[in-house]
């Protein structure tokens, strides 16, 4: 027997270049036919900004939130099951916040013991919005600053796993989930150990890990900081 469509969380994104309401409707019936399915588990909005439009315009927050009227109704018509957003300041969520009919059901953001954004984590918290992390592990870049940090290195040898599985399994005690990607079966393999090394993180370790983060906030991807 094959795989059932149920058993797949499928997930896709709105990008920059595709916000907009009609822009965002037809992104998702692209996403739907390519995947070959009736519906999406999850939608998100990757962005606040768009395309070629600079980061202080005003303009940006009225695109977003046709965005995510466009979602809403994808949401309501079964197209979509869960909606929500990416890169998303607290700035962009209380804004969004004011207008939805629908909060978002999570934001999905850059986290690692060298970017722990605690205002937005803490705010999704208050507001019921799950948070998900991605770049646990610095991508591609990042990895060799993040996987030599002395507590990163400590908690290694103190659990006996690798760097890698330490960052993954902080960034799944700190947040609801991490995103991770690979197409190699012993990387997969590795990452599900790490749910079970966030089982056994002591307080002691969660602290000297998360320290850095919240003073740092070293983003190896992309900052939405500046989108109005």
């Amino acid at each position: 027997g094959g795989v059932r469509r149920s058993d797949v969380f499928l997930t896709s994104k709105i990008g920059p270049s595709e916000q907009g309401y009609k822009k965002a409707l037809a992104a998702c019936e692209e996403s739907l036919a390519r995947l070959k399915t009736s519906y999406l588990d999850l939608l998100l909005v990757h962005w606040p900004g768009q395309s070629k439009v600079p980061s202080g315009s005003p303009t940006n927050k009225g695109v977003r939130l046709e965005s995510w009227r466009a979602l809403e109704h994808l949401q309501e018509t079964g197209r979509v099951r869960n909606i929500g957003v990416s890169n998303f300041e607290v700035c962009h969520l209380e804004e969004l916040l004011r207008e939805a009919k629908v909060k978002p059901f999570l934001n999905q953001v850059e986290v690692h013991p060298l970017c722990y954004p605690s205002q937005i984590i803490d705010f999704c918290r208050s507001n019921g919005i799950l948070i998900q992390a991605y770049s646990s592990l610095g991508s591609p870049e990042g990895y060799p600053t993040l996987s030599t940090l002395p507590p990163v290195v400590d908690a290694a040898a103190k659990y006996g796993c690798t760097p890698a599985q330490v960052l993954l399994a902080w960034g799944l005690r700190m947040t609801d989930g991490v995103l991770i990607r690979s197409k190699s079966p012993q990387h997969m393999r590795d990452a599900l150990l790490a749910e079970r090394i966030a089982g056994e993180l002591d307080a002691d370790s969660i602290r000297a890990l998360t320290a850095a983060g919240v003073e740092a906030r070293t983003k190896f991807c992309w900052d939405p900081s500046e989108i109005a």
